[in-house]
């Protein structure tokens, strides 16, 4: 039966979590984006739209990864080691998510509806390194050119906020370092 499933499917998982991967990465450089121009309540709906999205892409990636493993073919050592890599980067992925989503909750209970003016240049660095990164994905992993190299991090002010942003461009940095590394995959 999976030979047959394996001769008709129209795509491979292997695409289907790149693709889910890359999109998840790219809605969350969005929601880090997202700024309160109205009303909290507007915020807040869009903050709890963008959250969910991101919660269903990492699920697919993570179905998708799994079903990596019922596939055959002339590029299953590849795709296998692509699967590993992209299941050891998921977990660093989510907690830049939920630092993101505690950010997202600071800025709401800030009288002006932002962060400090340092930790919110920590959030565009962190997301311009995310941009980096979703980029290289999409054009490493369709056999483009090598990824991007490191930017140095800016330092945020000592509170919650400087802390949380100055935490999440750690970890962006050495997630693109490991996606660096792995450009053979």
């Amino acid at each position: 039966m999976w030979l047959v499933f394996d001769q008709l499917a129209p795509h491979d998982s292997i695409s289907e979590m790149k693709g889910s991967l890359v999109s998840s990465i790219r809605t969350l450089v969005t929601y880090m984006r997202e700024r309160q121009t109205s009303s909290r309540s507007q915020y807040l709906k869009r903050v709890r739209m963008f959250r969910d999205f991101i919660n269903e892409g990492f699920g697919r990636v993570r179905a998708s990864a799994e079903a990596v493993l019922f596939e055959f073919g002339p590029n299953r050592e590849q795709a296998l080691k692509l699967r590993n890599a992209v299941r050891a980067w998921q977990p660093q992925i989510r907690t830049l998510f939920l630092l993101q989503v505690t950010l997202a909750h600071i800025r709401l209970r800030e009288q002006t509806g932002s962060l400090p003016e340092d930790v919110e240049r920590m959030q565009e660095a962190c997301a311009k390194i995310l941009d980096k990164i979703a980029d290289a994905l999409d054009q490493q992993l369709d056999g483009g050119e090598a990824l991007p190299e490191l930017t140095q991090a800016p330092i945020a002010e000592h509170s919650v906020a400087g802390s949380l942003a100055n935490d999440s461009l750690v970890i962006a940095q050495d997630l693109l370092k490991q996606v660096q590394s792995a450009g053979s995959v």
